[in-house]
C-alpha cells in the first residue's frame, strides 16, 4: 500500500526544529516523541531527504521501534497536525 497524498505533511523550518528538539531532548512523553518522529518522517519539505517520502508501513516501523505501529494509525497523526 503506497502512501496517500490526500493529507501531505509540509513542515516549516521552525516546526521542524521544534519537533527535532522534542525527539532529542528526552523530556517529553513517549507518545509525543513518537508523533514527532512520525511527522518528521512524513515531511515533504525535508531538506535532507533525497528520496521520496517513505511508505506508511516503513514510517510506522521506524516510529515504533521493535513493536512498530499500524500504518492506519499514521493517518490519525497526520490529521491531528
Amino acid at each position: 500500500m503506497s502512501r496517500s497524498k490526500s493529507r501531505p505533511v509540509v513542515l516549516s523550518p521552525a516546526e521542524r526544529e521544534l519537533l527535532v528538539k522534542v525527539v532529542r531532548t528526552g523530556s517529553h512523553p513517549a507518545q509525543e516523541v513518537r508523533r514527532a518522529r512520525i511527522l518528521l518522517e512524513l515531511d515533504d519539505n525535508d531538506p535532507g531527504r533525497e528520496k521520496p517520502v517513505p511508505a506508511q508501513e516503513v514510517v510506522a516501523q521506524r516510529a515504533g521501534g521493535e513493536r512498530g505501529h499500524r500504518a492506519e494509525n499514521l493517518e490519525g497523526v497526520r490529521r491531528a497536525r
